[in-house]
């Protein structure tokens, strides 16, 4: 399965998370990394049936200012309602 997996900040390193999802590979996920969050777009999510998410509201391990706006929170919102999933990997998020 198609997977986008938002990943990176000081407390979810996407090295853990990597490691963590590796051995699904094995189980027919295929897995898109997405560290940046400047290259997040709800169009982009939209083509994916599930999202991970591992990240709390900062842009990277070096960056702590927030990413999510509520513009995202309700996108995040309506990829639900419309049939999708998201997993949350113990996530502070501010959505």
């Amino acid at each position: 399965m198609r997977t986008l997996v938002l990943c990176d900040d000081s407390a979810h390193p996407a090295s853990l998370t990597r490691d963590g999802l590796a051995g699904l590979g094995d189980c027919g996920y295929d897995f898109d990394w997405l560290e940046n969050p400047d290259e997040w777009s709800a169009e982009g999510m939209a083509t994916y049936p599930l999202v991970i998410f591992s990240k709390a509201n900062n842009r990277s391990r070096t960056e702590a200012a927030p990413w999510a706006t509520e513009e995202i929170g309700a996108a995040f919102v309506d990829y639900v309602r419309r049939g999708n999933s998201i997993l949350f990997l113990h996530s502070g998020t501010a959505l």
